[in-house]
C-alpha cells in the first residue's frame, strides 16, 4: 500500500541519515584524537609503573587512596603502550557511547533526530578531558559510563521481553565490573539496576517473572559496592 512503502522509505531515510552521521562524528573524533596526547597523571602512571610492577602498585592504591583498581590498571597498560592504542580505543568507545546513547534513547522510527545527539557531543570541549591526563581521564569517566551504558542497553531489550543469550551473560561481567570500579558510576549503576528491577515486579505483578539478567546484575553491582565500601584506602583518604 503507499502508506506502507512511505514508512519503509521515511524508515530507510532515518537510517541513512543516522549512518551518514554517525561515519562524519567517527571522522571528527578520529581527526581530534591525533591531536591529543599524554598529560597529567598519565606521565605519573608511566613513571609509577616503570618502577615497580602492577601488582605492587595497584596493591598500594588499594590500601592507601582508591578502589578504583581495574580503571588504574587500564590506565597503565595504556600508558605503557604507544598513544595510538589509546587513540583508536577511546576513539570506538565515545562511538560505542553516542550510538548507545542513541539506541537507548531514540525511537527506531525517529532515528533521523540522532543528529542532534551527535552535533552535541560534537559541541564539547574536548580539553576539559585533559585536566588530569586524556587517557586518565577517559578512562574514568567515559568509559566506566559507556560500559553502564552497554549493561543499560541490555535492561531495555530485557524489559522488551528481549532473551538474554549466555554470551551476554559472559560479556556482562567484565562490563560491570569496569562500569562499577568507579564509586560514582557503581552508586548510580545500583540504583538504576534496583530501579529496573522494581519496574519489571510492577509490570509482571510478580517477584518471580523477573529476568535472572537483572538479578545477576543486581548481585554484581552490589560485590561491586562492598568492594568500594571495604578499600582501607577510602579512610586514609
Amino acid at each position: 500500500t503507499p502508506l506502507l512503502k512511505k514508512t519503509i522509505s521515511d524508515h530507510s531515510l532515518d537510517n541513512l541519515i543516522h549512518l551518514v552521521g554517525l561515519v562524519i562524528f567517527a571522522l571528527i573524533l578520529g581527526i581530534n584524537h591525533l591531536k591529543f596526547n599524554f598529560d597529567g597523571d598519565d606521565l605519573t602512571y608511566q613513571a609509577a609503573f616503570s618502577h615497580q610492577s602492577f601488582f605492587t602498585f595497584l596493591s598500594s592504591l588499594y590500601k592507601n587512596t582508591t578502589p578504583c583498581i581495574l580503571i588504574h590498571l587500564l590506565v597503565g597498560v595504556f600508558v605503557k603502550l604507544p598513544i595510538l592504542f589509546w587513540r583508536l580505543f577511546d576513539t570506538l568507545v565515545m562511538i560505542l557511547c553516542m550510538e548507545l546513547v542513541i539506541r537507548i534513547f531514540v525511537p527506531k522510527e525517529k532515528m533521523r533526530y540522532s543528529l542532534l545527539f551527535l552535533s552535541f557531543d560534537i559541541m564539547i570541549p574536548k580539553e576539559c578531558f585533559c585536566n588530569a591526563g586524556w587517557c586518565a581521564t577517559t578512562l574514568n569517566y567515559l568509559w566506566t559510563g559507556t560500559a553502564s551504558l552497554v549493561i543499560y542497553y541490555f535492561y531495555k531489550r530485557v524489559l522488551s521481553d528481549r532473551k538474554i543469550s549466555p554470551f551476554v551473560f559472559a560479556i556482562s561481567i567484565p562490563i560491570t565490573l569496569l562500569a562499577c570500579n568507579s564509586i560514582q558510576s557503581a552508586v548510580l549503576f545500583f540504583c538504576i539496576t534496583l530501579a529496573t528491577i522494581g519496574w519489571s515486579i510492577y509490570l509482571t505483578k510478580e517477584v518471580k517473572a523477573v529476568s535472572h539478567y537483572l538479578w545477576f546484575e543486581f548481585a554484581l553491582s552490589l560485590l561491586s559496592l562492598l568492594f568500594i565500601a571495604l578499600c582501607p584506602g577510602n579512610m586514609v583518604r
